[in-house]
């Protein structure tokens, strides 16, 4: 789940850099200087809304996890009873 966290953060900060990095298509260097890192800087308050939303995601993500970790767990255990009762039967059997 970390792993998963870190990369989307990690893709975040990248798509929020994309102004510092673009320089425009008109070919002036000094007004995309100016242009562009500033729409990071008027858009700062909404980063901390999209992290705020994020966070809650990966909180509900948690939660929902944990459910499935129980459901799967559970599941893993009567494969392995099936398993176990299959190899009892088959030994039996070839016993004969």
């Amino acid at each position: 789940m970390e792993e998963i966290k870190s990369k989307y953060y990690r893709e975040m900060k990248k798509f929020v850099g994309i102004p510092n990095i673009f320089r425009g298509v008109s070919g002036d260097a000094a007004a995309a200087d100016l242009i562009f890192p500033a729409m990071i800087d008027r858009n700062a308050s909404g980063f901390y809304t999209c992290y705020y939303k994020a966070s809650e995601l990966f909180k509900r993500l948690d939660s929902v996890q944990n459910i499935f970790k129980a459901s799967i767990f559970t599941r893993l255990i009567l494969q392995n009873v099936v398993v176990i009762v299959e190899l009892r039967l088959t030994y039996k059997l070839s016993a004969f």
